[in-house]
């Protein structure tokens, strides 16, 4: 059985991921490839907010994980990895499909499970 405290924490953590995952869609809201190709503050912002969901889902804990099997907890971990430590390798494209593919998927996964307090 999951300690509470443990629990407590993972419900932050998703909260982190949900707030970052809405903070990118409002980041890039109405704006076209060519605004995300040409704005470098643009794909820094965004990449921050990748890099904080990353971090949350790695602070999951495994209980969190096993319990919630239909979200990509680990693709999401290794996103920020990849970003963090190939940032010289961030292939733009693959960004912009993360962004209009898999984060609102996130959205909609999260807000039913850490209420939507927006």
């Amino acid at each position: 059985m999951p300690h509470k405290k443990s629990i407590e924490n993972d419900l932050i953590l998703a909260r982190d991921i949900l707030d970052a995952a809405r903070t990118i869609m409002d980041y890039t809201d109405g704006k076209s490839w060519e605004d995300w190709y040409g704005n470098g503050m643009l794909r820094d912002a965004v990449i921050r907010q990748l890099t904080v969901m990353g971090e949350a889902a790695n602070g999951l804990t495994e209980e969190f994980i096993l319990a919630h099997p239909a979200q990509k907890w680990r693709k999401i971990a290794d996103m920020r990895h990849r970003i963090v430590h190939g940032y010289r390798r961030i292939d733009n494209s693959v960004l912009w499909d993360i962004v209009h593919t898999e984060v609102p998927r996130v959205i909609v996964y999260l807000e039913p499970l850490v209420g939507d307090t927006e």
